[in-house]
């Protein structure tokens, strides 16, 4: 198992994961989200990231230094000091086995290596196995929302 930054070569394989795991049973992702903007806008500022597996893209996980996120008064530490955890994606044949636990605890080092005081994430309250891997990997959960037309748990990481 290797955790590295996205290369060129993988985003065609990251924007199939996405539409991949948009169709799973606890996703709100739809047909245009995520897709090639993000993926791009990521791939450029250098905050997308890949799990491989026997040479095969089994996870994407990406950093959002500044997006909508930071307006929302829950926040303990707030940009440019705290950053969020976003898209975080695993294939669904390789889901259950704590892959994005994993993820998320490597990311976590990355972000503490650029010198964040705290991470911010969103999960839809229906992403019953995305919310427990928050709270696994030591997030709080500091407050509800509806946005973009789901109701959300916020959670945050300070490190």
């Amino acid at each position: 198992m290797k955790f590295r930054n996205a290369e060129a070569a993988d985003l065609k394989k990251i924007l199939k994961l996405y539409a991949d795991v948009s169709r799973s049973d606890f996703s709100v992702w739809d047909e245009d989200y995520p897709g090639t903007q993000e993926i791009d806008h990521d791939f450029e500022t250098d905050n997308i990231f890949v799990l491989i597996e026997d040479d095969r893209l089994t996870g994407a996980i990406s950093i959002v230094p500044e997006n909508e996120m930071d307006m929302v008064k829950c926040w303990t530490v707030n940009a440019p000091d705290a950053c969020e955890i976003a898209r975080v994606a695993v294939a669904p044949e390789a889901q259950g086995r704590g892959l994005a636990l994993i993820m998320v605890n490597y990311l976590t080092q990355v972000i503490i290596q650029r010198g964040y005081k705290s991470i911010h994430l969103a999960a839809a309250v229906c992403n019953i196995p995305a919310v427990r891997t928050y709270q696994k990997a030591g997030f709080e959960k500091v407050a509800e929302e509806d946005m973009f037309g789901h109701h959300y748990y916020l959670f945050e990481k300070i490190i």
